[in-house]
């Protein structure tokens, strides 16, 4: 064990150590600040209005034999310089890609005071012949370089990186510019979203925007982020689904495919899967089966995967994923049965449930959890996590959701799946209750969940039950989060990776 000297020893050192790279990272500026002047002095503009390039890096590079011996301007970050005297090399990139820059003596000369004053850092116009160095490397031989901005403060170290997640979160475009993954994720994540776009587009859905404010947020069970709205002088939650009920209500009012990708916010903790704010794919298809949509669910989640990627399989906190597979199917009551010898069909309270689980399984259910609530709460704690490849976990007991229709001959399941990857839950698909007299009845059940105490319990929507007493058609609704489906497929180990800037508390 350390003692308080050491620790103290410890702390003093870092502090130390933190106070150096700030004070030198002052200085660095000086010097670059100077060489700011020296190019106004010269009458450079070092951050000209606008600059034209005619070819991307990446594609001069990729496209070789049909730029090879060509005259271009390209434009993009200084990366790396060395600079022998006679001769000077650079790797400029761009959002495309790398090449290399060369500047010989003419060059040099010719383009002396830019020459002198550049960093690693600054963004660079260089034009010139696209050809082969003398050891066979792609590259720009500079005729002429323009500053196009110049860079005050020096890049992290190219090797070293950030090694502090908060530090890395906190400067998240640093992160973007040294991070090569940070870089990937992000781009997989733009696949991922085109791609759902266009399949949505091809089978006719279209895409509708709701509320992200709401008095009475509905479409899932979770604590809310609350505010005011001085304008109306009401309280207002931000939503917690993507916008489930009004998405029904579109339905009422005819329009039969929708969908929905946003933010959405839950009041709860952090961690490796979990974020407070978050993407959700939410879409609803009129006179679609329980099947057919999870047919399309797992069309879409392979479709996405290899369109942003161009594969299938994937490694993922520790595990090959393979998603070219059909998934595997399993019924909800079964995992209880076969992991945890529990029959949720036997149970008559939540109490039943918290006095099984706690003597045999030494996990203790939050008191005020309805039984819905507690249930859930063992799936996730003790079976999901054992749940590592694709697989569609269906056939809910009744009580599961006040939302999903009760399969047709059997009340006590509703039709509802939950797709399960690496022991995350990446979607959910039911087949909605259409039946507004079903409907109170579940929300007034929901009333006294939340009587009781359950502050994850659904809350009543009067408005929401007259629009059904119009008539509201069968259908299939999905949720699905974006978030967790951009890890698997980017192989990132936390959400927060996953989004571009994620809350981080003030430095």
């Amino acid at each position: 064990m350390l003692s308080l000297e050491k620790v103290k020893s410890f702390v003093r050192a870092f502090f130390n150590f933190k106070k150096k790279i700030m004070n030198d990272s002052h200085r660095l500026r000086e010097v670059r600040l100077e060489k700011l002047r020296a190019l106004q002095d010269a009458g450079i503009e070092p951050y000209p209005e606008h600059l034209a390039r005619t070819v991307e890096a990446g594609e001069s590079v990729g496209s070789f034999s049909d730029y090879e011996g060509t005259t271009q301007t390209i434009i993009g970050r200084v990366m790396a310089l060395r600079d022998l005297g006679n001769i000077m090399f650079i790797v400029l990139r761009d959002q495309s890609g790398e090449i290399q820059v060369i500047l010989n003596q003419d060059s040099l000369s010719a383009n002396q005071i830019v020459a002198e004053n550049l960093d690693v850092g600054d963004f660079l116009q260089v034009e010139g012949e696209i050809g082969l160095s003398k050891t066979e490397e792609i590259s720009i031989h500079a005729s002429t370089i323009t500053m196009a901005a110049k860079s005050l403060l020096p890049l992290p170290d190219a090797h070293g990186g950030f090694s502090d997640d908060s530090e890395r979160i906190r400067r998240r475009y640093l992160d973007f510019l040294m991070n090569q993954h940070a870089r990937n994720t992000i781009n997989v994540r733009s696949g991922v979203l085109r791609s759902i776009r266009n399949l949505m587009h091809e089978r006719d859905f279209i895409e509708i925007e709701t509320p992200m404010l709401e008095s009475n947020p509905a479409g899932a069970q979770a604590r809310t982020f609350d505010t005011h709205m001085n304008a109306m002088g009401i309280d207002m939650s931000l939503r917690i689904a993507g916008g489930e009920l009004w998405h029904k209500m579109v339905q009422v009012g005819g329009f039969e495919r929708v969908y929905e990708m946003g933010r959405v916010f839950r009041n709860e903790g952090i961690d490796y899967s979990h974020n407070p704010e978050f993407t959700m794919l939410e879409f609803y298809w009129a006179y679609s089966n329980f099947d057919e949509m999870i047919d399309f669910n797992e069309e879409l989640i392979r479709r996405a995967a290899f369109e942003s990627t161009g594969r299938y399989q994937f490694g993922f906190r520790g595990d090959q994923i393979n998603l070219e597979q059909a998934f595997r199917r399993v019924d909800y009551n079964d995992l209880f049965v076969e992991q945890l010898e529990i029959d949720l069909h036997e149970l008559e309270s939540a109490q039943d449930l918290r006095a099984s689980v706690l003597n045999r399984f030494e996990l203790e259910i939050p008191s005020e959890l309805s039984i819905s609530n507690a249930v859930d709460f063992v799936f996730k704690k003790l079976i999901r996590p054992s749940i590592i490849q694709p697989t569609i976990v269906q056939n809910y007991p009744a009580f599961m959701s006040p939302l999903a229709r009760r399969t047709t001959g059997n009340d006590e399941f509703i039709y509802m799946s939950q797709f399960v990857i690496s022991g995350m839950e990446i979607n959910r698909i039911y087949t909605e209750l259409n039946n507004p007299i079903d409907r109170a009845e579940r929300f007034s059940s929901s009333d006294q969940e939340s009587h009781d105490g359950d502050n994850e319990s659904w809350e009543s929507d009067d408005n929401f039950v007259r629009a059904m007493e119009y008539g509201m058609p069968p259908m299939t609704g999905a949720g699905l989060g974006i978030d967790r489906l951009v890890m698997v497929l980017s192989e990132s180990d936390s959400i927060r990776d996953v989004i571009g800037f994620p809350t981080v508390r003030e430095e």
